[in-house]
Formats: structure tokens, C-alpha cells, sequence
């Protein structure tokens, strides 16, 4: 078994190993926002899903519920977090393949991208729980790091 995890090691922190796992990252705020308007509003427009989204924050904004306002908030951070981190995949795939198209590779950059993944994994949770000053204030830092 100790065998096969040193034969793992490597993998675990090569600067792809963190694409492909940022990769799949920036899906999560995707599919907790069609999981959320699906419960909330009984269904998902898989049609034209934008509009239906659309529709879904108005619907839920409307109505006189407070708690059907917070998921409309919340609908709509997970929208902007889905963004955001398609944004940033765009800049963190050409660093990650220029570092591999110049030959470097060594430790500095594999420390780099695994912290890059473990800041871009807080940044997503801190988006999506931001109700507060606070939460919003480190959602930033984190963006920033």
C-alpha cells in the first residue's frame, strides 16, 4: 500500500491534477443552482435553463416569503460564483499550460497551483454562504490570494 501511494504522490499535486480538479470545481455552483431552483420551484426549465433561472429568481424575489427571497439571493450568488470561476479557470489553464509548455514543473509551482485549488475551493464556499460583511470581506481576500 505505501508503495502505491508514493506512486500517487506525484499526481496529487502536479499543477494538471489541479486543472482538472479546479476543472470540475467551477461545475459545483452550476448544479447547486439547478438543484436549488429545482426544490424550490418544482421543476427546471431545461429548455432555455437561462430563462428559466431568470424566471426563478423573479418568481422567488415576488413573493412575500422571506425565506423565498433568501434562495433568490442565493440562486443568484451561485450564478456569479459559476461565472467567476470560469473566469479565473481561464487564467489559472494558461498559467498551468505555459508553465508546462516551458518545461518547469518543479516544486514552487506544484505548491502553487494545490494552493491555488485550496484557495479557489474557500473562495467558492465563501461566495455561496455570503450573506454577511464579514463572509464577503475574506470572499475577497480569497479572490485576491
Amino acid at each position: 500500500i505505501l508503495q502505491r501511494m508514493e506512486a500517487i504522490k506525484p499526481l496529487l499535486i502536479d499543477p494538471l491534477f489541479c486543472l482538472a480538479a479546479f476543472s470540475g470545481m467551477v461545475l459545483v455552483p452550476h448544479f447547486i443552482k439547478g438543484f436549488t431552483i429545482f426544490f424550490s420551484t418544482k421543476g427546471y426549465n431545461n429548455i432555455d435553463p437561462r430563462k428559466g433561472a431568470e424566471a426563478a429568481i423573479q418568481r422567488l424575489t415576488d413573493a412575500d416569503d422571506a425565506s423565498k427571497k433568501a434562495t433568490a439571493r442565493f440562486i443568484s450568488r451561485c450564478i456569479g460564483c459559476h461565472q467567476n470561476s470560469w473566469e479565473a479557470l481561464a487564467f489559472f489553464t494558461a498559467g498551468v499550460l505555459a508553465v508546462k509548455a516551458v518545461g518547469l514543473g518543479g516544486d514552487l509551482v506544484k505548491q502553487l497551483s494545490l494552493a491555488f485549488l485550496a484557495v479557489r475551493a474557500l473562495y467558492i464556499m465563501l461566495y455561496l454562504g455570503g450573506t454577511s460583511r464579514p463572509v464577503a470581506g475574506a470572499r475577497s481576500i480569497a479572490w485576491a490570494a
